[in-house]
């Protein structure tokens, strides 16, 4: 279980390098960082009540690259949906809401025959 910030990391860490297929690993983690987003220590500790940042890198593990980023706003934000390329992310939403637009046609898919990321024709 995901207590701490380094508990989060050992866990994505040893997934990553397990040899398991993203689609099997991905729904771990992102149970994990729910668990870790429901410890107050975690929140207390990691964000101050002025923070206000785009980006802060929390984690980034050398052996495998992945990143945990944190992203602070005061106030309501909006973006466009994007892409990550050829990467994956998980979201997870401390405090407040996040909202996404479910009206754009999605680009891409997960293929799970090669664990990666493909754009649909």
């Amino acid at each position: 279980m995901a207590g701490t910030l380094e508990d989060f990391c050992g866990f994505c860490r040893a997934s990553l390098k397990s040899g398991a297929p993203l689609a099997e690993v991905l729904p771990l983690m992102t149970g994990e960082l729910g668990r870790l987003l429901e410890n107050p220590n975690f929140i207390s500790g990691a964000f101050k009540p002025d923070d206000d940042f785009s980006k802060k890198v929390l984690h980034h593990d050398q052996d495998t690259g992945f990143y945990v980023l944190a992203h602070v706003h005061q106030g309501p934000k909006e973006g466009p949906p994007h892409s990550h390329g050829a990467s994956w992310a998980i979201y997870g939403t401390a405090k407040g809401l996040t909202g996404t637009n479910l009206d754009v046609e999605p680009r891409y898919r997960f293929s799970n025959k090669r664990d990666r990321i493909v754009e649909i024709a």
